[in-house]
């Protein structure tokens, strides 16, 4: 069944429609290495440990099932198909029920290279997306880790997995990245319940459990690149046929999304290529052969854009402002009764930015703010309350100067934080969060007949997260290529 109305009406039932984006880079601070190996290393001396500054995985008290997945070089890869391996589900681990899942990227390079975009698919489900580290001529070290238990139903189940890193090796960029993927199983506990499930399925229908179905929204292999689309402008449109069991009750769209090009400037320039993909994580009622369901309101604001343009030559001032709320509301009638879903979002965006001194200069402050609501009923109660609020502030102020002689001084400083805040009423339990992630950043350069001849970067990184279940702070600091302080608390204020 692929009823347009009924694929809409899924969308809009989300119980969590507000925890769908999993595309960032990862923010990587550089250390010296000292204890971290090398999986390829020529050189005696040791490569450079990039890490990533968030909160650690909640795992249980039990020891990893750990299955090697893929080893590759990345070298000449832009262009052609992604690198395939065959999944099968681990069914040598001494348990066959677990708690959390975790997927391990790691890699290292040596040379000269861009970064470069990556994603890791299972069956056409994205589960990683993300950035490569830069390397030096000594080399680089970094790992990521996802927690992706949210995928089990897909994970107990054969597939190929596919990993996608367009890069290009020649004379003068000569980095091949040397990958390796991992999975860790860590089978189920007393506090830690079958696929870290919150609370039982029959108590709030779908809520805490994972998805009993997953479908891919990508492209078929085979491919010359990733399997995401590439979308080019606001006109450009790219479709994906797919069947949805007539038993659903349940789901959540999840999206990928990321800015290709002129990736340094996408805060700025929209004329850049969009990758997107998503995956349609579904929960299939079994004590039912179908379901039904209807749309009762949509109601989406026209979208309200405000800009003031001050120029005179290539110095001046330009202001944007755009703002946008959308709010929806249906029902699906299961075995679980009749459930009614409304959810509301607030969506507000303002960009200044300055140029002077002949265009070399640039000053821009931007923010992004929007609010999501999600409240689920039935005829006698309400099942679950989802309130989230997010903020994203950037700041940056570049100039550079002619010295003559074919030398410039070039000057930059950046900020940007990602701040939010969650609160979830699941009925017979509460549960918040709140993030504050800001990272600073200040930096110089001397550029002679178009070669850096000197130059310093500095970093800060702020990272504090309060939760029901888990606190976490770290403020990380480095100069260049040492880290100057790394402060961390893991425990509660008061615990």
């Amino acid at each position: 069944m692929a009823s347009s109305l009924f694929f809409h009406l899924l969308i809009l039932l989300s119980l969590s429609s507000l925890s769908t984006t999993n595309v960032h880079r990862s923010k990587l601070l550089r250390s010296s290495l000292i204890s971290e190996p090398a999986l390829h290393a020529n050189s005696t001396r040791s490569p450079t440990r990039y890490f990533e500054v968030t909160k650690p995985i909640r795992l249980p008290d039990t020891k990893p099932c750990s299955y090697h997945i893929l080893q590759h070089d990345f070298a000449y890869t832009y262009g052609k198909p992604p690198v395939l391996a065959n999944y099968t589900p681990p069914s040598t681990c001494y348990s066959q029920t677990f708690a959390k899942i975790v997927l391990e990227w790691s890699a290292t390079c040596k040379g000269r290279q861009y970064d470069r975009i990556f994603g890791v698919w299972l069956g056409g489900v994205e589960l990683l997306r993300s950035c490569t580290a830069e390397p030096r001529a000594t080399g680089i070290f970094w790992r990521v880790k996802k927690d992706i238990t949210r995928y089990y139903s897909l994970l107990m189940k054969n597939g190929t997995l596919a990993v996608s890193l367009g890069n290009v090796v020649d004379r003068t960029y000569t980095g091949v990245y040397h990958v390796q993927i991992e999975f860790h199983f860590y089978p189920a506990d007393d506090e830690h319940l079958v696929g870290d499930v919150r609370n039982l399925r029959d108590s709030v229908p779908g809520y805490g459990s994972n998805a009993d179905l997953i479908l891919p929204i990508s492209r078929n292999l085979p491919l010359n690149d990733g399997l995401w689309f590439e979308i080019e402008n606001a006109m450009y449109t790219e479709t994906k046929a797919f069947s949805v069991p007539l038993n659903v009750y349940r789901a959540v769209p999840e999206v990928y999304v990321s800015c290709h090009e002129n990736d340094e400037v996408c805060v700025t320039n929209a004329l850049n290529v969009w990758y997107i993909d998503a995956n349609l994580h579904l929960w299939l009622d079994d004590k039912s052969t179908q379901t039904a369901g209807k749309l009762l309101t949509y109601q989406c604001m026209p979208l309200v854009v405000s800009s003031v343009l001050d120029f005179k030559g290539l110095d001046g001032k330009f202001s944007t402002g755009v703002s946008r709320s959308i709010s929806s509301s249906g029902w699906v009638e299961s075995s679980f009764g009749k459930i009614v879903t409304t959810w509301k979002q607030e969506f507000n965006y303002s960009n200044v930015m300055v140029m002077g001194n002949d265009g070399n200069l640039q000053i821009i402050n931007q923010l992004i703010h929007f609010n999501d609501s999600v409240d689920a009923t039935s005829p006698s109660s309400t099942l679950a309350s989802i309130r989230v609020d997010r903020d994203f502030p950037f700041y940056l102020y570049s100039n550079s100067v002619d010295q003559g002689n074919g030398t410039s001084f070039s000057v930059a400083n950046l900020t940007f934080a990602f701040n939010g805040k969650r609160h979830e009423d699941s009925g017979f339990k509460l549960s918040s969060g709140s993030l504050s992630n800001v990272q600073k950043g200040q930096g110089y350069m001397t550029v002679k007949n178009n070669l850096v001849v000197s130059g310093l970067g500095s970093t800060q990184q702020v990272y504090k997260y309060d939760g029901s279940e888990l606190c976490y702070f770290r403020n990380v600091s480095s100069s260049n290529y040492t880290i100057l302080h790394d402060d961390i608390v893991k425990k509660c204020k008061g615990a």
